[in-house]
């Protein structure tokens, strides 16, 4: 199965919002807060409420410009994550429009809000618009902070990632080295984002065949990650997903049913169990059964991610085209 590339949008890109002036401050602050707290804890359900209430709260007082878009764009990234793709769109959509009024270093949050819808655009399977929107959220990051800023990176990062999926990668490759680089002058506070960018290059080395040069990378990632946000956290278990599907290629196919055992068992508590990501590695899962002649159980693992795949679809085709062959790409 090809591997689930691991998203961290969300922690790791587009959450920063400078503090409210002198006089501006208000419940909104500590919800925006509060709410950015939760969904990087991994507490995405809880998260909601806050972020929605923050910025109810915005529109009633009529504040306007870098604090609407990032609590536009924060909220819409929730619901993103969450899998309810409909109220993400509306959301990244105003964030975008709202944007365009920016000037001077509020620009940072329009390049938030390109990105954060980039990402979204992307798993609608609108690729080149969301390669578009990459290019500019990472022109003004540049412009803005330097060709050295993490902020840089992470935009750096998210852009290799989706000229993996669109087949560049040797573009690919010279993006995700890019932002190790950074990465790695950045010190540890960096290190969910360098496990990241070192998860992704392991995944174009996948897709090129060269598994013994993915694994390590893989592993690297899992570690760094396991560190800097704990094994409860759900981006460490996309990120086991990650080393499982390197495992399978490898044929160690022991080692890749342990870790999907946790990855399988931190998602349901974390995404839920009718989420995109643990259908992901339900579908991992049932490669392995069906590998190790349990071919029942990997029937029935492989039915319930079609199930997952299929609900999650069906609920977003009103207003979107979902790209659900990336879903169900599997090894028969």
């Amino acid at each position: 199965m090809a591997i689930r590339l691991c998203l961290l949008l969300l922690g790791c890109l587009g959450w920063a919002a400078a503090a409210p002036a002198d006089g501006e401050a208000g419940d909104w602050n500590a919800l925006l807060t509060e709410g950015r707290a939760l969904f990087q804890e991994g507490h995405y359900q809880e998260a909601e409420p806050k972020l929605s209430a923050a910025l109810h709260q915005i529109e009633s007082e009529g504040v306007q410009g870098y604090h609407l878009v990032i609590a536009l764009s924060n909220l819409g990234a929730c619901y993103q994550d969450l899998g309810r793709y409909v109220e993400a769109e509306n959301f990244h959509r105003r964030a975008v429009r709202a944007g365009e009024a920016l000037e001077g270093g509020h620009r940072l949050a329009m390049a938030v809000a390109l990105n954060n819808y980039g990402v979204l655009l992307n798993r609608l399977g609108r690729s080149k618009q969301a390669a578009e929107y990459f290019e500019r959220s990472l022109e003004i990051r540049r412009e803005l902070l330097g060709p050295q800023d993490p902020a840089v990176a992470r935009q750096l990062h998210n852009l290799a990632r989706l000229q993996m999926e669109r087949g560049k990668f040797g573009e690919s490759e010279r993006l995700h080295n890019e932002a190790i680089e950074i990465w790695e002058q950045s010190g540890p506070d960096s290190n969910s984002d360098l496990a990241a960018s070192l998860s992704g290059l392991s995944s174009l080395r996948s897709r090129r065949g060269r598994f013994a040069e993915a694994l390590p990378l893989a592993e690297r990632a899992v570690s760094l990650c396991e560190n800097a946000l704990g094994r409860s956290h759900p981006t460490f278990a996309i990120l086991l997903n990650n080393l499982a599907t390197v495992f399978i290629e490898l044929r160690y196919l022991d080692r890749a049913e342990s870790i999907l055992s946790e990855a399988l068992e931190i998602a349901k508590n974390t995404f839920g169990v009718d989420h995109p990501e643990t259908g992901m590695i339900l579908a991992n899962y049932a490669s392995v059964m069906k590998q190790t002649e349990r071919k029942r159980q990997g029937r029935v693992m492989q039915a319930q991610a079609r199930d997952i795949f299929t609900r999650h679809a069906q609920r977003n085709l009103m207003q979107h085209t979902v790209d659900v062959s990336q879903l169900l790409r599997e090894k028969q």
